[in-house]
Order: structure tokens, then C-alpha cells, then sequence
């Protein structure tokens, strides 16, 4: 969030383009794990065949243009903010009528 908003205010972030992130390569896996958490959930993992477009074996984001340009670095780890985004969508997903994950809902 922090990072969002200061490059909407930044001068120096005018007209250009920046990956937010933790810059940490993650995997898939370990999201999945991550979000279950955060929710408070058991779940499985399904792991599917590999498609044509599943080529790239590795992702992680680079932020190295953020960090130069507007002297911004993270200050939130993966799992803090999964956990603190958990918390919002279940009180904002209450204050609609709407029920996010049922009973044992986090925060």
C-alpha cells in the first residue's frame, strides 16, 4: 500500500511503471501455504499437469527500480500482509452482509 501510494505522489514516479513486492522469490506452493494461513484454514494443495504455458520455472519480482528511483523498500513480510489483507476482507466482506469464510474467519 505504502508503495502504491508513494508513487502517486512522487515526482520522480511520473509516467513510469514499478513492481511492488517483497523481491523474495516465493513459490507457489509456499503462497498457497501462506494464504491458508492467513484465512485459518487446513487445505489441500492440488498439483496439476504441467501445460505448455507453464515454461517459466521460476518467478520472483524484481524491485530494484523502486528502490532506486524513490528510495522505497519493503517493510512488510509476505506473511504479515497476507494475514493483515485476510483481516480486512473479512471485516470489510461483514460490514457488506457478506460471509468470506464462514465460521473461524480471521482478525
Amino acid at each position: 500500500m505504502a508503495a502504491t501510494l508513494l508513487a502517486a505522489i512522487h515526482p520522480r514516479a511520473e509516467g513510469e511503471v514499478f513492481n511492488v513486492g517483497t523481491g523474495i522469490e516465493t513459490s507457489v506452493n509456499a503462497l498457497a501455504t501462506g494464504v491458508a494461513a492467513a484465512v485459518g484454514r487446513d487445505v489441500e494443495i492440488r498439483h496439476v499437469d504441467r501445460r505448455d504455458i507453464d515454461n517459466i520455472r521460476r518467478r520472483v519480482v524484481n524491485i530494484e527500480k523502486i528502490r532506486r528511483m524513490l528510495r522505497w523498500s519493503p517493510q512488510v513480510t509476505l506473511a504479515r500482509g497476507l494475514a493483515d489483507t485476510a483481516t480486512w476482507l473479512a471485516r470489510e466482506g461483514e460490514r457488506a452482509g457478506l460471509e468470506i469464510w464462514g465460521e473461524g474467519a480471521p482478525g
